[in-house]
């Protein structure tokens, strides 16, 4: 009895250390509380200027951490809300100090702030914008509302048909159209700023996208209660984006997936009436009739997976050419000998199309899995074809021709160590391209960038350029001459694509490393990237002032590679890539550490983040030291170590370089800072919303948000004092890693 008594205490303790905190955990957050309470006692006394606005700023933030805390990790994005408030209070105290703020906007942030914090992120989040947007809205009237873009470097947009002229088309009633014109009013409007413009562009498509297939006119394919059932639909979802008090028929939010869901629908009907032999798209085409006549369009919600694979499925049905002169010659081979089996996949694939889209079960079919894998793996590997062919081009022939003025032709360096040119489509995506587009090229894309090996052909002739072999991978092109041999023998070919796959990434390693035009522009050894001061001091501070020695290092290191290649017969051992392997796993480390200790970002003015300048140095502080660890063991020549320790770091310090990989996210998105910092952070609050996926991280991906936030919360926590450090850190470790391990996959890092 007194040993049953003994283990009873020890029931209740929580010995893994990676369980989430429980509701109410955290010093930090009830400390922010208790002094905003204090804060609010403090302007209650008579004569503070600005004392209501002031007061009710600090009450939504007290009410937004509150109602976060209660939740525990689910309330994260609560808690990240009610900081980004509180963190500014201090500029908002100045303005309202000398600001009268009318009665009636007060009334309006009082009303909403009155009805209580809902605890569903989403509501929560029109809930802040309804509490906080009658001040921001009177504060500031003649700013734009939202995360602002360098316009430079913001791509153009064609408009597509205006939303009352696709009513008219469609023939709709006057009232109806009415809604369309007020519904383009607020898009317009949305498609001003940053924040809110790509999703705006989006609903806009997705509306017109429905409307095309709507009109009195229907399509052959469409029977006519499909048609009666379609209009009906898109007059439902485009009336419910309009608040309005009588009763709609979904919620804004429900109405835009719906759109979607018609839009996919659209685009994949277009797609299918494009299909030969004629007989699979007619097929496939009666099964998407049938579809959206059925009440399962409306009302389940796995139609859009269904959708969705079968977009994918038409995606993988697609068939590289197999006499592409765009491909090395080296690799036709290759490309002959994968052929067939993509070719048989696609066949299997369209036969399955129907079901794929009729049933609603058919994504639990393990048939019906099996034939989409096969094809993607096939498709796969005829993409694998196309990317060795790009890293292999003798990208640098047109550079060094003598141009025609006879000016000086760029050379090489002057000890002829190795200095390529980026891939095509290695290196990182350019910089107008956006980190939610993952689509991978087709595959009958020629490389524009590729140099002709033969004479210019004259203007009238539309002759195919042939792409060079780099002279230097001389050697390697024999080898994958081989291996392309090697894949039309059964024997072999498992074996031959495993090669080919290894062979692209050392050859990705010696084309270009991750953040490598940037270390080389802080190494001041090329102006070919730019990047600012911190940014400049934090890549010396992680290699201990070594950078200058580490690109040397790395030059050597691709020469060796080389000369491997150069002395062997047929492919050089495994050992050979492991330098250059080494070289990928540190840089890939330090271009997420450089943009992490760079805190001069304009990171904490979206929504979903905030990180005051101490919580940022409990994540960063212990990288330095690490790092330049790392490259030690790297300039050393123990590449196992520095592998190991690269893999250690992003195990240990995953919030960190989360914090840098979306600091180099937000820099590709062109996004700034507001000249004003407080409407810039604030702002966004009232712009992100009602479509959670408007904003510019997250396309397809809202659900990292809540671990973004819940690593912002918890790092908040780190701060002195806190009860329980090493609990805090090792959660927010856990989801950084899963946060890092969606963007690797969704980018192809």
């Amino acid at each position: 009895m007194l040993a049953c008594g003994s283990l009873a205490p020890a029931q209740t303790l929580n010995l893994d250390q990676t369980a989430a905190p429980a509701p109410g955990e955290g010093m930090n957050s009830l400390a922010l509380i208790e002094s905003l309470q204090k804060e609010i006692a403090e302007l209650s006394k008579p004569g503070v200027p600005g004392a209501g606005v002031r007061a009710l700023v600090r009450s939504i933030a007290i009410d937004l951490v509150k109602s976060g805390v209660a939740q525990g990790p689910s309330g994260s994005a609560h808690v990240v809300l009610g900081r980004t408030l509180a963190q500014r209070r201090e500029s908002i105290d100045h303005w309202a100090s000398t600001h009268d703020v009318p009665a009636d906007v007060l009334a309006l942030m009082k009303e909403t702030a009155g009805a209580g914090v809902p605890p569903e992120r989403d509501a929560m989040e029109v809930w802040t914008r309804d509490a906080v947007g009658p001040l921001l809205v009177f504060a500031w009237p003649g700013e734009q509302i939202g995360w602002p873009a360098e316009l430079s470097r913001v791509s153009a947009r064609v408009p597509t048909e205006s939303l009352p002229d696709l009513a008219m088309h469609a023939q709709f009633s006057d009232a109806v159209s009415a809604v369309f014109a007020r519904v383009e009013e607020r898009l317009a409007a949305a498609e001003q700023f940053g924040v809110t413009r790509a999703g705006a562009w989006r609903l806009r498509d997705d509306i017109a996208a429905a409307a095309s297939i709507a009109g009195p006119q229907k399509p052959r394919w469409m029977s006519d209660p499909s048609l009666a059932a379609w209009r009906s639909e898109l007059v439902a979802c485009v009336t419910s984006l309009i608040p309005s008090n009588g009763a709609a028929a979904y919620t804004p939010m429900q109405a835009a997936a719906r759109l979607r869901v018609m839009r996919l629908a659209s685009e994949l009907a277009a797609k299918l009436q494009a299909l030969e032999p004629a007989s699979s798209g007619r097929a496939s085409l009666i099964a998407l009739d049938q579809l959206i006549s059925a009440s399962e369009f409306r009302n389940d919600a796995g139609v859009a997976d269904r959708l969705l694979a079968a977009m994918d499925a038409l995606s993988l049905i697609r068939n590289a050419s197999t006499d592409d002169k765009s491909l090395l010659r080296q690799l036709r081979p290759a490309a002959r000998a994968l052929e067939p089996a993509a070719r048989n996949a696609a066949s299997q694939l369209l036969e399955d199309l129907p079901r794929l889209i009729k049933r609603s079960d058919a994504l639990a079919d393990p048939g019906m899995l099996a034939s989409i894998n096969s094809a993607r793996r096939r498709r796969d590997d005829q993409h694998l074809v196309r990317r060795l062919s790009d890293l292999c081009a003798d990208d640098t022939r047109a550079a060094a021709q003598p141009p025609k003025d006879n000016a000086p032709a760029d050379t090489a360096t002057p000890d002829n160590t190795p200095t390529p040119p980026i891939a095509p489509g290695d290196a990182g995506k350019p910089k107008d391209s956006r980190p939610n587009e993952s689509v991978p090229p087709d595959s009958n894309t020629p490389d524009a960038g590729a140099p002709d090996s033969k004479p210019a052909a004259k203007p009238t002739e539309s002759k195919v350029a042939e792409t060079a072999l780099d002279p230097r991978l001389k050697n390697v092109g024999a080898r994958l001459l081989v291996l392309g041999q090697d894949l039309s023998r059964s024997d072999k070919r498992d074996l031959a694509i495993g090669e080919l796959r290894s062979l692209a990434d050392e050859l990705a390693n010696f084309r270009a490393l991750p953040g490598e035009p940037e270390a080389n522009f802080a190494a001041g050894v090329s102006t070919g990237s730019h990047a600012s001061v911190t940014r400049v001091r934090a890549w010396s501070t992680l290699t201990n002032s070594r950078l200058t020695d580490v690109l040397a290092a790395l030059s050597r290191v691709r020469t060796d590679w080389l000369a491997g290649w150069s002395s062997a017969k047929g492919a050089p051992p495994s050992e050979n890539a492991a330098p250059l392997g080494a070289y990928r796993a540190v840089f890939a480390v330090l271009n997420d550490a450089a943009a992490a200790l760079d805190d001069e970002s304009p990171m904490n003015s979206w929504p979903g983040f905030e990180l005051s300048h101490d919580a940022r140095a409990q994540l960063t502080d212990p990288l330095p030291r690490a790092c330049a660890a790392m490259v030690d063991s790297l300039l050393a020549g123990n590449y196992d170590d520095a592998t190991q320790a690269a893999a250690r770091i992003r195990a240990e310090h995953a919030a960190a370089l989360l914090v840098g990989r979306l600091e180099r996210m937000a820099a590709v998105e062109s996004l700034g800072e507001s000249s004003d910092t407080t409407l810039g952070a604030l702002a966004q609050v009232v712009a992100g919303r009602p479509d959670a996926e408007n904003a510019w991280l997250l396309a397809g991906y809202a659900d990292i948000r809540a671990d973004i936030a819940g690593v912002c919360r918890y790092a908040a926590e780190l701060v002195p004092p806190c009860d329980q450090p090493e609990r805090f850190r090792v959660y927010i470790t856990k989801r950084a890693d899963l946060v890092l391990s969606t963007l690797d996959a969704r980018s192809g890092e």
